[in-house]
């Protein structure tokens, strides 16, 4: 953590954005517009804001609609950035890699 706030490598754009320790990776995927994000509900409800965290920690503060993450993709690591704080620096990718 630099400065109270985390990096995120934006692994499918070849970017590092810094993340506020105490906000959601969407607000600071927004801030940066990464991956184009103008919006989001922030409740964990409608999607757009899905991304697979390859590494790092975070933690999930609010529940995510299964119908956009379901069990086997949380596994995988994917998360929906309006309900997930960072705890350490990561690397994220909008898509599956193949």
């Amino acid at each position: 953590m630099k400065d109270g706030k985390h990096l995120i490598y934006v692994k499918d754009e070849e970017r590092i954005i810094e993340c506020n320790h105490d906000e959601v990776i969407l607000e600071a995927l927004k801030r940066e517009n990464v991956y184009g994000m103008a919006k989001g509900c922030f409740g964990g409800g409608c999607g757009i804001c899905k991304i697979q965290v390859l590494d790092g920690q975070y933690e999930i503060i609010q529940k995510m609609s299964r119908a956009h993450i379901n069990p086997a993709e949380r596994e995988e690591g994917y998360v929906l950035g309006c309900c997930v704080k960072l705890k350490s620096n990561v690397t994220i990718i909008k898509e599956k890699t193949i």
